[in-house]
C-alpha cells in the first residue's frame, strides 16, 4: 500500500522533496507514488525502504484480501439467535492486572526485523545523493544576479557547495532538517535519541568548517534550505548582498585594468630632443 511511504516519510520527519532526491526520483513521481497513482519497479522501492528503514514488504506488500462471506439466510440467523439464548453463559472472570499490560505487540514503538548491528551495516552503505534540488535553486539564484565565476566540487576543506576563488567565498547549502536549523521543530520519531545525536553532531561539524575557512581568508556564506521560499526572499537576498558586492568590485578592477592596457597600446611614442 503505497500510503504507507507518506506514513513513513512522516513519522522520521522528511519532506517529499528530500526523499524524492535521496531516492534519485522528481518529486512529482513521490507524490503520485504516495496517491497510489502509479507502478513503482523493484529498484526504486528499495531505495526508497532503505531511505525510510523499512522493508520493501512493509511499504508495499498489499495486506491478504479479507474473505467475503455469504448472506446469512432468514433460517440460520433464528437458528443461531436460539442457540446463543440457550447457551449458558460464562461467569465474569476476575481482573488480572498482568492481563491489563500492554503486549509488546500493542506497543506504538516500532520492532526493527534485523540486530542493530545488521541495521548499521545496512545503513552504512547508504550514501547521500546530495541537496541536488536545492544547489539547482542556488544555481538559478546565481544567474538571475548575473553572478559567474563559481565552481563545484572543490577540494577545499569543508567541501563548500559553490566556491569562488578570486572572491575567497564559500558558499554552503544547508538542509534545515539534517544540519539543525530553527525554522522546523522535526525530529524522527523512531530511535530519537541516535537522530539528535547526529544531527548535534552536523552542527559541531559545521561550526568548525565556517571557523577554519574564516582562518584561511574566505567569507563563508551558509544558505538554508527554506531561504528559497517566497516568505524568505529578502533573508536570502541579503545573504547575496556580499557575494554580488564582492563580484561587482572585482569586475570594475578588472574593467579598469583593460581600459589601462587599451590606453598604453594605443599611446604613440614622443619625439626625441636634441640638447
Amino acid at each position: 500500500m503505497t500510503e504507507r511511504v507518506r506514513a513513513a516519510r512522516e513519522a522520521l520527519g522528511i519532506d517529499a522533496e528530500e526523499l524524492a532526491d535521496r531516492v534519485r526520483v522528481s518529486p512529482r513521481f513521490l507524490a503520485a507514488l504516495e496517491r497510489r497513482a502509479c507502478v513503482v519497479d523493484v529498484g526504486t522501492a528499495l531505495r526508497i525502504a532503505r531511505a525510510l528503514n523499512e522493508t520493501v514488504e512493509a511499504l508495499f506488500g498489499d495486506p491478504e484480501p479479507e474473505p467475503v462471506s455469504k448472506p446469512e439466510t432468514r433460517a440460520k440467523k433464528s437458528k443461531r439467535e436460539a442457540s446463543e439464548r440457550s447457551a449458558p453463559k460464562a461467569p465474569p472472570k476476575a481482573s488480572d492486572p498482568a492481563s491489563a499490560r500492554p503486549k509488546p505487540s500493542d506497543s506504538k514503538d516500532k520492532r526493527d526485523v534485523v540486530s542493530a548491528e545488521k541495521r548499521s551495516e545496512i545503513m552504512s552503505k547508504v550514501r547521500s545523493t546530495k541537496n541536488k534540488s536545492t544547489e539547482l535553486r542556488m544555481i538559478e539564484e546565481f544567474k538571475r544576479l548575473g553572478i559567474t565565476g563559481w565552481r563545484r566540487g572543490v577540494k577545499l576543506f569543508g567541501k563548500p557547495d559553490f566556491l569562488f576563488r578570486q572572491l575567497r567565498i564559500a558558499v554552503f547549502v544547508d538542509g534545515c532538517l539534517w544540519h539543525g536549523h530553527n525554522c522546523r521543530n522535526v525530529t524522527p520519531k523512531d530511535h530519537a535519541d541516535y537522530w539528535r545525536a547526529k544531527i548535534e553532531r552536523n552542527k559541531a561539524r559545521d561550526l568548525a568548517v565556517t571557523e577554519r575557512l574564516e582562518k584561511l581568508g574566505y567569507l563563508v556564506v551558509r544558505v538554508w534550505e527554506c531561504d528559497f521560499k517566497k516568505a524568505s526572499a529578502e533573508r536570502l537576498s541579503a545573504k547575496m548582498e556580499p557575494i554580488l558586492r564582492a563580484f561587482n568590485e572585482l569586475k570594475e578592477r578588472e574593467e579598469a585594468g583593460e581600459k589601462e592596457e587599451e590606453k598604453k597600446k594605443g599611446k604613440k611614442p614622443g619625439k626625441s630632443r636634441r640638447d
